[in-house]
This record gives C-alpha cells, structure tokens and sequence, in this order.
C-alpha cells in the first residue's frame, strides 16, 4: 500500500465506476423506471425488492434494513474489504490510475500482507498448471482429466494443476522462496507445512489441483484430489487470511452473471462437478470448499438469485446432505430445491453421458426442499395402515416446526395432512403442541384444501348432483385418482349405482355419509348446459386433471424408488423400472398438451 488515495482520484473512481454494473455482478436488477432498478437487498433476508439504484445518482439504498451509499461502499459490504481496498478494486476493474499520498503502518502491514498470500497463490496457480500440462510427471493426471471427459480448454479456463509427488517434497516451496516468498507466508498461505528437519515442505503432494478464486478472480485456496488409494481423498486449504470456506464458493467468480441471468443457482457438491456442469453450458453451477453447506453460503448465493437448487450424488450421503442443509437453508429465506440425479450418477457423470439441457430439465422440476424432507420422511412407513400413518405425520411435525414462514408452515402442514390422509385439523395441532404455541393447540384450524382434494370434490359433486354427465368417464376412474379416503369411498359406491340416499345409507368410512349430504348441496362452479347438464369439457378437464396428480404421484413414486436402487447390482430391475419411468412420463406430457388445449379453447 502506497498511500492515502488522492481526493481527486477517489471522484473519479465515484464517477467511472457505474453502480449499476457493478451491483448486477452481485445481484440480479429489475428495472423499476427511468434509471432506477430494484434487487433483493443482499444484506437482510426479504422475500419483496426493496434494495434500489438510481443509476443517474451512482447511489443505492434498502428500504428495508436501511442501508445504503455509493459503489465504493457497495463494494466494501459485499467483500468485506477496506474503504481502500473497495477503491482498488473498482480502480482496477474500470482501469483508473491511483496517486497515493499517506498511510499508517498497521494499514501497510494489513494490505501488504494480504497482497503477498495473493500473489503466493497466483504463483501456486501458473506453476501447478504448467506441470499438468506439460510435466512428463503428469501424466497419470493428463489421463485422469481426459477420462473425465474435460477438454484442454476447459482445463486452462479452470486453470488446473499438477502437484508433484514423493520423491518431490518441496518443489513448490522452492519455487515460492526463488521468488522471495518467505517460509512464513508460505505457511500462513496454507501452501506449505513444516518439515520434520524444521523447514517447509509442499502441503499438496501428487494430486490433481483445483484453484479457488474469490468472487473478484483472485486466487485464494486450492483443492486437491489423489489419484490412488491415498487418504484423504480431497486435501483443501484450511481457514486463512485470505480464505473463509464458509464465505466462500468453488466456481462463483466464473458463475455470478450467469446465475443472476438463470434466476437461480445449482450447487453442487464437488469440483468436478462445477466443471463439467460449466463445460456443458449449466454455467450457473457453485459448491462448496470441501464443507457442509451453511446458512453463510445461503445468504451468499440469495445475492445473484432468489433460488438454489442443491444437485446431489443419487446415494444415502447425497440425501444425508441435504438433511444437514436444511436447517441452514430454513434459516436462508433463500428459496431452496432439491435435485438427486438419476440413474445412479453424479451431475459430472450426468451431462458427460447425457448433456446440459437434460440437466437443466431436471433442475427445473426439483421439489422444494421441505417437500423433499417431508416425502422422504414419510415414504419410511405404510400409509396404508393407520399406525403408519400416525408415525409418518409424527416424524413430519418436527420438520414443520422448523420453517419460520407463517404462510408456508401452514401450508405444508396442510400437505403433510393430504399426504398421509390425516385429519388436518389433528396435524394442525400437533405441529402448535411443537411450537409451544397454545393459540394453536386450543383453536380449531380451518383445513387448507389442495387443488387435487378440490378437484375430487368438483367431480363428486357432479357425480351425485347430476350422475347421467359422467357416464362417459365411468369406467376410466380409478378409485386411485382420490387421494382422500372418504371421497374414494363414496366414488366406490357411485360406481355400484344407486341414489343419494343408497349411496349416503352404504358408505361406512367415517365421515364420508355426511360428506355426501354436503356435496349434493353445494353448487357446481359453472352454468349448465341447455340439457340441463354440466358442461361436458368441464367434466373432462376435472377428469384429465385428476389423471394428471395420479401421473405425477406415480412418477414421483417411481424416481423415489430408482434412487434407493443400486444400478449396478440391480442393473435388470433398474432397467425396468426405468423404461417404466420413461413411460409415465410420456403419458403426462401428452396428458399435459391435452390440457393446454383445452385452457387454450
């Protein structure tokens, strides 16, 4: 550090350095008028934009937490840098010369030390690459990377390395301390460790190495993968001046734009992952620096985009991931989704033997993660059976108790109870006693519906009231399409024939008889037909729509399955099931163009 930074010079960065750039690298901006924009402010957790940025100003404010400034301070908040290492940076980006004047020495020795490590890790990063790339040594790493399937452009996009093995020790160190590095900063980087003969020696020997930058492109930490039986698997830099793991992301500094673009991020679990999700155009794709992911890395990643989607291994440790994120995502506000890749692989394996927008298709449709918790929990017991029933909403109500969000607590408890054919009312009260809550536990609630229990009662309803307009449909509804047991009962005895009053006298699940009296008494939701009829693509869509849930359930059901079975010592059976997969899918793709017909007419 050379000085204090002239006045004169610090207007110009002011005035050069546009706010709006600046803040889309690290956010995703709405246009809110002339010259004003709007994003989720990165620094409170909200769910409504209230962060702004008058362009023609260069400031920007939050509403909600009541921040704001100019660039310069925009940049210090976001990476927790010094008003003049902020100024730096937005000098260099935007090409501005800086004159210094004056400064303390413990500010010299702060950024002076910090430039070092950089610099020692900029060093790390040429040589390691230089030897993958043209070591005789490397070898073995060469064939690794090409069996990966990564090309010679994505190696040197990602800038990946080869660190010599025993009987070289010390290569690395020698080079840093040819360079004039000292042993101290060697160790203080994380880049050497100390020697039983009291010197430094290489903390990275004969792996294949990765390179952590940070958000703005410098270099900060490295990961390191051995290719034998050596332990552990991947070695990765400890916590140092210059490296926070759980500030930090593998591949954010390449995937900020794109993940602002996309509207989401996918995180998943390891380098090789990033890479060869970004070599197949998922350029949106992060992880973690070898750590479980936390409420940090949430609110980290809620800058760029309002969702993530977590794309993990198709194994018990992939879901045992994300059983230990979910506190921290509750805890985010970020919008949380879970992916478990098909068929067995990992996302790297995934696009190398499929593509990207297959990836892509499949991050589309990933559940939330309450959902994803929730179905797990609950596909432990036979629902079948009424204790297994009343275990699977027990095991529930903790999960439900955990999401601080009014609005969707409530409705995933009503879920929880359309999943399990509860009463809702019960579940209500269960998740209030976990809460502590006594309004809850005293109140009755009133039930939410779902789309697919309203659906069922439309049809009953026309069933009952007006039985001559679903003839048609008779023979292709399954008792299966209701999801509540009441209704499938009383849809059992329609099918048997008679009246209202047969079919109220012969139902014998509980409740259902007065379900009956109070369906043949509400209105239908549309006008009849001359005939004196419902409609009859009324019926049918009610009809098609219900199909649709059952698809969807069944699909569900079927990839739920293909997780939980091993492709390899099970390869017959994995490829049954999953052409049967294949076909359901089918069915509700056509089944879905159907639908959109009929909302088109």
């Amino acid at each position: 550090m050379k000085g204090r930074i002239r006045d004169v010079d610090l207007e110009e960065v002011r005035r050069r350095a546009s706010l709006v750039d600046v803040a889309a690298e690290y956010m995703q901006l709405r246009k809110a008028g002339s010259g004003r924009f709007r994003a989720i402010c990165p620094f409170h957790q909200e769910k409504t934009a209230s962060f702004s940025v008058d362009a023609a100003k260069n400031l920007w404010h939050c509403f909600g937490c009541q921040k704001g400034g100019d660039v310069i301070s925009l940049v210090q908040e976001l990476e927790s840098l010094t008003f003049v290492e902020a100024v730096e940076r937005l000098a260099g980006k935007f090409g501005i010369q800086l004159t210094y004047e004056q400064v303390s020495p413990g500010q010299r020795e702060a950024f002076t030390k910090k430039q070092r490590l950089i610099s020692a890790h900029r060093e790390a990063v040429a040589f390691y690459h230089d030897l993958l790339m043209s070591s005789p040594d490397s070898k073995v790493a060469r064939e690794y990377i090409k069996k990966r399937g990564l090309t010679k452009e994505t190696v040197e996009a990602f800038q990946l390395g080869w660190a010599p093995g025993p009987p070289k020790w010390d290569e690395l160190c020698r080079h840093l301390l040819k360079k004039r590095f000292t042993e101290a900063e060697l160790l203080e980087a994380g880049l050497a460790s100390k020697s039983e003969r009291g010197g430094v020696i290489d903390r990275f020997r004969a792996r294949v190495m990765f390179p952590t930058f940070d958000i703005s492109g410098e270099p900060v930490a490295f990961g390191g993968r051995v290719l034998d039986d050596g332990t552990p698997k991947y070695l990765n830099t400890a916590e140092t001046p210059i490296f926070h793991k759980g500030l930090m992301m593998y591949g954010l500094n390449w995937a900020k734009k794109a993940i602002s673009a996309a509207g989401r991020t996918i995180v998943v679990e390891g380098y090789m992952d990033v890479i060869a999700l970004h070599q197949a155009g998922v350029t949106e794709t992060v992880a973690t620096n070898g750590t479980a992911l936390s409420a940090e890395h949430f609110r980290l990643l809620g800058r760029f985009a309002p969702i993530a989607v977590v794309a993990l291994d198709s194994d018990n440790a992939g879901a045992n991931a994300v059983e230990r994120a979910f506190e921290a995502a509750s805890a985010s506000g970020l919008d949380v989704r879970v992916l478990i890749t098909p068929e067995g692989k990992d996302p790297a394996d995934f696009v190398m033997s499929r593509s990207g927008d297959d990836f892509r298709k499949i991050a589309a449709d990933a559940p939330p993660m309450i959902e994803y918790r929730l179905r797990r929990e609950i596909d432990r017991f036979d629902l079948r059976d009424p204790d297994g029933r009343a275990r699977a909403v027990k095991a529930g109500i903790p999960i439900l108790a955990k999401i601080n969000d009014q609005v969707m607590r409530k409705d995933y408890t009503g879920r929880l109870a359309d999943w399990t054919n509860t009463d809702a009312n019960v579940v209500f009260l269960e998740v209030g006693r976990a809460l502590g809550d006594r309004a809850a536990r005293s109140a009755p609630q009133v039930r939410r519906t779902s789309a697919q229990v309203r659906l069922e009662r439309d049809l009953l309803k026309v069933a009952l009231q007006y039985p001559e307009a679903i003839d048609e449909h008779a023979d292709t509804i399954s008792v299966e399409l209701f999801s509540v047991p009441g209704h499938k009962a009383i849809w059992t005895e329609v099918l048997a024939g008679g009246d209202v009053a047969e079919i109220t006298t012969r139902v014998s699940e509980e409740g259902a008889a007065e379900a009956v009296r109070t369906l043949v008494m509400e209105p239908i939701e549309v006008e009849l037909e001359t005939d004196g009829l419902p409609p009859r693509g009324y019926v049918t869509e009610i009809v098609n729509r219900m199909k649709d849930f059952e698809l969807k359930r069944m699909i569900e059901v079927k990839k739920r399955y293909l997780q939980r079975l091993n492709p390899v010592e099970n390869q017959q059976e994995y490829r049954e099931r999953y052409a049967e997969l294949i076909t359901l899918e089918g069915e509700r793709q056509r089944l879905s163009g159907v639908l959109a017909d009929a909302g088109a007419d």
